[in-house]
């Protein structure tokens, strides 16, 4: 039973191993999905778990936020209408555009400096449709509390460095490499096994389809 309660831990711990190589490997392609750095992507999510917005539902919000960002770079009007409507800037001093957990933090100080509960929700669902309303009291703790989110994450110890990051990444690569190249060997191994085996079950449904043709001429 001792023995047996060790070979389950170790599986467990593997398993775990695993799992948390997968989840932190991910999050360089995760974050480039959503328009946002490693460290955003991880301070924003971290912080909608306090306030009950899922990580995908976080996700979501902070591309589409990169989205208009984007569009308003392309000369959109409407959504130069709506940063220029709260006073957000899109750009940064150089006319280039500003990180996206950047416009997400005055985002959030804007709608926080609104006046009625009203204007707040407006403004929130104008950036982040249907998402808007969820993630409203968490925009306004952040712009109240005048915080930047991943710096606080940071202090926190909530965000996952770039350079772990890439390093399970790479793990994980390696993985799925040699995962691919002991497929290969143990088919190539087992293929004459394969054709002989398929051989003798033939065989045997030529057996079985003379026997029966044998007993219905009976």
């Amino acid at each position: 039973a001792g023995l047996l309660g060790v070979g389950f831990g170790i599986q467990a711990a593997i398993s775990g191993f695993l799992s948390l190589a997968d989840a932190v490997g991910n999050l360089g392609e995760q974050a480039d999905q959503v328009g946002v750095s490693i460290a955003g992507l991880q301070a924003w999510q971290a912080l909608g778990v306090q306030f009950n917005v899922s990580a995908d539902g976080m996700a979501t919000a902070l591309t589409r936020l990169t989205r208009t960002i984007g569009e308003a770079m392309e000369g959109n009007e409407k959504a130069i209408a709506d940063f220029n409507r709260l006073g957000v800037a899109f750009r940064d001093a150089n006319g280039n555009a500003r990180q996206t957990e950047a416009v997400m933090d005055s985002i959030a100080q804007a709608i926080a400096g609104l006046e009625s509960p009203a204007e707040r929700a407006a403004a929130a669902v104008n950036f982040f449709s249907r998402t808007g309303q969820q993630l409203l009291p968490l925009l306004v703790s952040i712009g109240e509390g005048q915080r930047d989110v991943v710096t606080s994450a940071r202090d926190m110890g909530q965000v996952i460095s770039d350079n772990a990051s890439a390093s399970f990444d790479k793990f994980g690569d390696s993985l799925a490499e040699f995962g691919g190249r002991i497929r290969t060997f143990i088919a190539e191994a087992l293929a004459p096994l394969a054709n002989a085996i398929g051989s003798v079950f033939a065989a045997m449904n030529q057996s079985l389809t003379l026997a029966n043709q044998a007993g219905r001429i009976r």
